[in-house]
Order: structure tokens, then sequence, then C-alpha cells
């Protein structure tokens, strides 16, 4: 069996959870498991389905720490050992730099302006929604593409306003273990997750950016969140100088790309 027909090894990782979008759904244990849970959920009454969902959850939790043992187990990892390292330093209370603390800071202040800019403009939105869908009735040409950019510019904003934060945290926190020190300098955990969160980051500058286009007249709304996220993305390369060297499992691997 050749690698292109194999299941990847971790992808799930270190990826954007948007298994609808990612191309390696079909290699991914995890993103297989999304698809059946969301096939039998359509087949379901709404009652019924939310219970199959939470029973869903437990098997993919059940199939991840099958994974992990099994690649624990190939590649010599005592598990018992690093969870014992585990306990030990979540028993520590965690103590971050001002820098880290900063950077902490500017997540959740994205994700509080990010939600502002969205409440505050709901009737904007939708006024510019409006105007498309006649553009598009009248047969202007380029509107539908102008619209699909402009709807994948929201969906990619609200999909990464809080997974942002929470991954900057799981990075930072890696760096308060006592056995990062021990970890590879590049492949290791913080690195993974902040290299995630930079992904994200770029990702959501890209579809602001969008938004201003639209919408040139909010720059002195916008211009708060511009630079929110570029000094998170500087703050990040910054505090994790090798993030963009470390090789996220099928995502930064050739042989795995798709053709």
């Amino acid at each position: 069996m050749s690698k292109r027909d194999q299941f990847i090894p971790l992808i799930h990782n270190y990826c954007d959870r948007w298994c609808e979008r990612c191309r390696f759904i079909m290699r991914c244990r995890v993103g297989v498991e999304e698809i059946k849970r969301m096939k039998e959920s359509e087949e379901q009454e709404e009652e019924t389905a939310m219970v199959n969902a939470v029973d869903a959850v437990a098997k993919n939790l059940k199939n991840v720490l099958e994974m992990l043992e099994k690649y624990a187990k190939e590649n010599g990892v005592d598990l018992e050992q690093l969870k014992q390292e585990i306990d030990d330093v979540e028993e520590e209370e965690l103590i971050y730099t001002q820098e880290q603390t900063q950077l902490k800071e500017w997540g959740m202040q994205y994700l509080k302006t990010g939600r502002a800019w969205f409440a505050k403009n709901e009737l904007a939105l939708k006024a510019k929604e409006d105007e498309i869908n006649q553009n598009i009735h009248m047969g202007i040409e380029g509107t539908a593409k102008e619209g699909r950019a402009l709807m994948d510019a929201i969906e990619v904003i609200r999909w990464f306003l809080f997974f942002i934060s929470v991954k900057m945290d799981r990075a930072l926190h890696g760096l308060q273990s006592e056995w990062f020190e021990d970890d590879d300098p590049i492949q290791n955990d913080a690195n993974g997750s902040a290299k995630v969160a930079l992904d994200a980051i770029e990702r959501s500058l890209a579809a602001w950016e969008v938004i201003h286009q639209h919408f040139p007249n909010h720059i002195d709304d916008l211009i708060d969140i511009f630079v929110v996220l570029g000094r998170m993305r500087k703050k990040l390369m910054q505090l994790f100088p090798n993030v963009k060297e470390f090789v996220r499992p099928g995502f930064d691997e050739p042989e795995f790309y798709t053709p």
C-alpha cells in the first residue's frame, strides 16, 4: 500500500479542525469518523442525533487514544511516565513571562474585537448581501465570484475567532513543561500548536482584508483588528523562532500532497 492510500498518523493533532474543508479528510481517522457521524445525523431525528453526537465524541476519543498507544509503542514512548510528568507540571502554578502574558491577552482582545465588529455591523453585512444578490440577478459580471469571496472570508474569520487563542494557549503551555527542554528543538508540541495558530492568524488577516475591500469606510474599526493580528503574528515568531520549520503531518509533507 502506497503512502497515498494510508491514514496519515497524528495528522489531526496539528490541523484547523475544519474537517469539511480538509483535503486530507479521507486520510485522517478522525475525519473519516466525522463523515460517518454527519451522515448518520442527517438520517436521524434531532434528539436522537444529539445523543449519538455525544456517543460519537466518546468514540472519536477512544480512536485517538488507540492511535496514540500504537504510535507510542512503535516509537518506544512510555505513556505512563509521560502522563506522570504532565501531571507533575499541571500541579504547579503556571508562570508566564510578560511577553507570553501579553500574547494571551492579545488573543482574548482579538476574540472580543472580532465579535464586536460582527455584532455592530450585522445590518451592513445584510445590506451587502442584498446588494450582491441584486447584482447577480442583474447579470453583472464577476458579482457571483465577489460574493463567494466575501462569504468565504466571513466563514474563515468566524471559524478562527476563538481557535487562535486556544492554540496560542496550548503552545505557551508547552513552553511551561519541564520536559520541553528534552523535546526535539523543532518537532515538539509547542511549535506545532504555534504553527497552527500562526496559520490561522495569517488566513484571518487575508480574510479581514476582503472585508476591508467591501467596507472601506470601516477602516477605523478594522485597523484595531489588523493591528492585534499583526502583533500576535510577530510575537509568535519571536517566542517560537523555529515555528516555520515544524513539519505538520501530511500538510507539510510533499509525499502526502494530493495530485
